[in-house]
């Protein structure tokens, strides 16, 4: 339950004169921050018989610990990064110490260097949205100043833990009361406010009861993964979006219905047969109080027609909007008041129990304006989202700066042919943006030897062995 962002950045102020970098300046500027997000500092503790958590101050808190330091061989490929992002993002976090991870990886060609964060959900939310990454990205950790020095509150012990559950206890009830009182002062017609937010509950219990449907994207989900991400063109989306008719969001899932029934063509499977499911995180409110759901809508991959499929998902979201359906109003695309980090743990929060889905598919906004760490450019933006069993494949969208940074993670053994599904978002893509009548430049959006290298790759495992 840690998402997982992935940035590249050229080298710049953080090289070193033998080619390295310069980790214990990335170790003093995030040390200069940490008084800003105290959160960072913090454990779990469990209160003793309800076995609850809280947090608690760390006093054993080591950076050292928290900030690690690889390198690829070099010159390292992209592939090689995917490969180590795998291998590190699936690792579990220690529940002992504070609950996040972040990793200078060097040696990736092309003078450039990754950062890899491992933030779990419960780190962050909408009350307390400031976000280390954030802050160094925005240049605060290059900023001098007194530093105050970290003391820790003593560690309670668990009769004072014991003790607090209970007094939070008894005061419930006058809370409950206290925001029930602020709902109706807020609600402007109060008995249709509770029917509608009744209705979005029945909904949501109705899905959560229904049994996930079986799919090569579905399955028990073992301790291995794979990692594979592009970068293509905000501007191609927003183009294919105007000839639609429809929104952002819309247009991806129009793309990944294309994909999957690409996909199962290429499995030898009847795309006709399955009833495929995708499961998308949904925002409705405003400024700090937001409310987070999930949307679970039928892909319509029996159909041949991109613009037929298209035209049926934004039929589906439309009247899930209109039904107020998870109250979602907007999808994670037009809430760009929140950060990327605080939006991503929203979405995990919000899909943390069992979903009836074979796919989860989360798209966030990011910065429109060029970032920099500590002097080196950021260059692209990838998030890994977690794998919720029976979900195989989850896929990650983050916008940077006039890009769309795809991101997907699957379970090594239930999708062994990643790349082939990759490949398959590609093709569905230039397909749809064909029928609409839209020059795009294609996912992803790049040119040259990579490119060429990737299609070849994509074409060898087109037809199975035999």
């Amino acid at each position: 339950m840690h998402a997982t962002s992935v940035t590249i950045h050229r080298a710049g102020a953080l090289r070193t004169p033998g080619g390295g970098l310069d980790v214990e300046a990335y170790k003093r500027a995030v040390g200069a921050l940490l008084h800003r997000v105290p959160r960072y500092r913090q454990k779990l503790r469990r209160v003793p018989f309800e076995r609850n958590p809280v947090w608690i101050d760390d006093p054993h808190f080591n950076l050292d610990y928290h900030i690690r330091h690889a390198s690829l061989p070099r010159p390292g490929s992209v592939e090689e990064l995917k490969k180590k992002v795998a291998r590190i993002q699936v690792q579990p976090l220690d529940r002992g110490k504070p609950l996040w991870e972040s990793w200078l990886i060097e040696g990736l060609e092309g003078d450039r260097f990754a950062v890899i964060r491992k933030l779990h959900h419960c780190m962050l939310d909408a009350e307390h949205p400031e976000d280390l990454a954030e802050l160094l990205l925005a240049g605060e950790g290059a900023r001098s100043g007194a530093i105050p020095r970290y003391l820790p509150r003593p560690e309670p012990t668990g009769i004072e833990l014991l003790g607090d559950a209970w007094k939070r206890r008894l005061l419930r009830p006058f809370d409950a009361l206290g925001r029930l009182r602020d709902f109706a002062r807020a609600s402007e017609n109060l008995r249709s406010e509770l029917a509608e937010r009744a209705s979005a509950l029945a909904a949501q219990l109705v899905g959560a009861t229904r049994r996930p449907l079986d799919s090569p994207l579905s399955g028990a989900i073992g301790p291995h993964r794979r990692v594979d991400w592009f970068s293509s063109s905000l501007d191609d989306l927003k183009a294919l979006r105007r000839a639609l008719g429809c929104s952002l969001h819309d247009v991806v899932l129009a793309t990944l219905a294309g994909a999957v029934r690409d996909f199962f063509l290429y499995r030898h499977l009847d795309p006709e047969a399955v009833a495929f499911r995708v499961s998308t995180p949904v925002g409705a409110g405003a400024g700090h109080h937001p409310r987070v759901s999930s949307w679970q809508l039928e892909l319509p991959i029996g159909e041949p027609d991109p613009l037929a499929r298209a035209r049926r998902i934004r039929e589906e979201t439309e009247r899930l909007r209109e039904s107020r359906h998870a109250l979602g109003v907007e999808t994670m695309l037009g809430l760009a008041e929140w950060t990327p980090s605080v939006l991503l743990s929203l979405g995990a929060r919000a899909l943390a129990s069992p979903v009836p889905a074979q796919l989860t598919l989360m798209s966030v906004p990011g910065p429109v304006q060029r970032r920099s760490l500590l002097g080196c450019e950021l260059l692209e933006w990838y998030a890994a989202y977690p794998l919720l069993e029976p979900t195989g494949l989850s896929i990650a969208l983050v916008s940077y700066c006039g890009r769309m940074g795809w991101c997907f993670n699957a379970d090594r053994d239930l999708v062994p042919d990643l790349a082939r599904f990759v490949k398959g978002v590609e093709s569905a893509f230039e397909e749809l943006s064909r029928a609409a009548g839209v020059d795009v430049k294609g996912l992803p959006a790049e040119a040259g030897p990579r490119r060429a290298a990737s299609r070849g790759r994509a074409s060898a495992r087109r037809a199975p062995a035999g």
